[in-house]
């Protein structure tokens, strides 16, 4: 299993605020559902794919302009790939990453798919 974690005080994120209002809790819960998919993956995802998560209430359209308006979180390659930014205080993001028998962390993850 992949774990991250969410800063409590996410909730008043100035972006997380302003996908409410423009897009509703459908478009939250969609952006939920991409950052768990690009977590899951573990390496950037063509746009098709992350627009199939979304759900009932949200429009193709509006899947779309998400992703692309939040470029605080949603970074897209040349290739036309999503990747998540690195900024924790943007995101409100913390990856966690898998430790080994020993306690330490089995790797550290940069990056480098920029």
């Amino acid at each position: 299993m992949q774990f991250y974690q969410v800063s409590s005080d996410w909730i008043y994120s100035p972006v997380l605020q302003r996908i409410e209002r423009e897009y509703g809790l459908p478009g939250i819960g969609f952006y939920w559902k991409v950052i768990a998919a690009l977590h899951l993956a573990d390496r950037p995802l063509p746009e098709q794919n992350l627009l199939s998560l979304r759900g009932r209430g949200l429009q193709w359209k509006e899947a779309a302009e998400l992703l692309h308006h939040t470029t605080e979180i949603f970074v897209r390659d040349k290739q036309g790939l999503y990747y998540l930014t690195g900024d924790q205080k943007a995101s409100g993001l913390r990856n966690t990453h898998p430790r080994t028998q020993t306690g330490t962390q089995a790797s550290t993850r940069t990056d480098a798919q920029t």
